[in-house]
């Protein structure tokens, strides 16, 4: 074949990391040794120093110890869950509140306001010449209307027709009473004065006529239970105006949500920060653990030890590196012993290898055909390897079998052997036999140097795995 014939090649190691593991996981008996001597000398160099440190004084400081902090623990621990649970709940009530509260909703540049101012007049007059004089009603009046406007009626039809839903709480904040309270007769204004606001001038607007209708129901009973008056309404106004104050509350509003939040995420981290302190590890427990350790440890540097040697003995990786570049191509695979293990199953899936896909006799006669296809010149073939001698004579007394007229000729290892490379010389052309798990990717190489040298056809490989 000319492009074997004309093909330099190199000694530089291409790793593939599929043969790498699958090369490993062959080795598993390797790598669970090494792991059982880490895990026993991990364990006893562990349970030494445990046995020889502890008595019993130094035991039972120890739990006392323990017990103290992992009280002091626990309820460090309760505490914080208590604090997020509340500062949870506040925080949900008070974005609650947020999203559905119609105050919160007006913008405070543009309030819509509905004010009413009432004057109670009474007719009190003092009665000259007597010591004891009645009390003047008028303070009381007013009280009893303020009541009446600040009363929540959620059965009233103004309330219900009303286009937003609205709560006990909005009308307590939307419903302002201004009037005298607790002030001395003698210096009372007498006036009452009522505002309405919405964040719509009709919201404002059935405001005010819900509370008009409270205070009418309620008039026959004050005239009645305290005295004769006159409500006399001296002014009624309705305006768009800017309110600082809902504007400072608003702004007060959001800075309390932030701070809750900042609170939650405080003690959550607090939370999260607390170490339940360690139980004093009996010499069993400490021994397990480092035992574990120790196997975890012995299994990975085994097996990167492993890896290591399969990369610098540059051992073959087999059909895909023969034929993609060296140009070889792999006439077939002859399965060394049967599968013994799981590993071996998986080492093989792995590579892609499936020994139970053809018989013992299909394999060999597989390869001897496409021996006798590819074998341009007359003459025979000469067979050279690098493995165990013994070993590929047997292989080649197996293929003979199967060769017919094909006539295979065991060399030996022409890279090394001078009678080996003799022999070759004299065949017409070569089948090279390569032991996956010993071959080594110098020995081939040197070996398809030599039949290039010698003028000599590389017609196939037949890998041993």
């Amino acid at each position: 074949m000319d492009q074997i014939e004309n093909q330099k090649y190199s000694e530089e190691v291409e790793v593939d990391l599929k043969e790498v593991f699958a090369y490993i996981v062959r080795k598993f008996k390797t790598v669970l040794l090494w792991g059982i001597v880490f895990m026993l000398a991990f364990g006893g160099s562990k349970a030494y120093k445990e046995i020889s440190k502890q008595n019993d004084d130094t035991i039972e400081d120890e739990q006392t110890v323990y017990e103290e902090d992992l009280a002091l623990y626990n309820a460090q621990k309760v505490a914080y869950e208590e604090q997020i649970d509340s500062i949870y709940d506040q925080l949900n009530s008070e974005k609650e509140y947020q999203e559905h509260s119609v105050l919160m909703s007006i913008d405070p540049y543009n309030e819509y306001r509905d004010t009413i101012t009432y004057y109670v007049y009474t007719d009190y007059q003092i009665m000259p010449g007597m010591d004891y004089q009645n009390v003047d009603p008028a303070l009381s009046i007013i009280a009893a209307y303020a009541a009446a406007a600040e009363n929540v009626d959620m059965n009233s039809e103004i309330i219900k027709s009303l286009d937003v839903e609205i709560t006990a709480r909005d009308l307590q904040e939307l419903i302002i009473v201004d009037c005298d309270r607790n002030t001395d007769v003698d210096s009372a204004t007498r006036i009452l004065t009522i505002t309405t606001i919405g964040n719509t001038q009709e919201l404002a607007d059935q405001l005010m006529d819900y509370v008009k209708e409270q205070i009418n129901n309620q008039k026959d009973t004050i005239t009645a239970e305290i005295g004769e008056h006159e409500l006399r309404m001296i002014n009624e106004t309705s305006a768009i105006t800017m309110d600082q104050d809902l504007q400072y509350k608003l702004t007060g509003y959001n800075n309390t949500i932030v701070t809750l939040e900042e609170n939650l995420a405080e003690v959550q981290e607090s939370l999260n920060n607390l170490e339940e302190p360690e139980a004093p590890s009996s010499v069993l427990v400490s021994t397990v653990k480092y035992a574990l350790i120790g196997f975890i440890i012995g299994v990975l540097l085994s097996a990167l030890f492993i890896g290591i040697v399969f990369v610098n003995k540059y051992l073959c990786s087999g059909e895909d590196e023969l034929t993609e570049q060296y140009g070889i191509p792999v006439l077939g695979h002859i399965f060394g012993h049967e599968q013994q293990n799981v590993f071996e199953k998986w080492s093989d899936r792995i590579r892609g290898i499936q020994r139970n896909a053809v018989t013992e006799d299909q394999q060999y006669s597989l390869i001897t055909e496409y021996l006798s296809h590819l074998k341009k010149q007359p003459g025979s073939i000469a067979v050279v390897s690098d493995m165990d001698s013994e070993k590929a004579r047997m292989i080649v007394e197996q293929l003979k079998e199967y060769a017919g007229t094909i006539n295979l000729v065991y060399c030996g290892n022409s890279a090394i052997d001078a009678n080996a490379m003799h022999s070759m010389n004299e065949q017409n052309t070569v089948l090279l036999l390569i032991d996956w798990n010993h071959s080594t990717k110098r020995n081939v190489i040197n070996i398809l140097k030599n039949c290039t040298n010698c003028d000599k056809t590389v017609c196939g490989a037949v890998v041993l795995v």
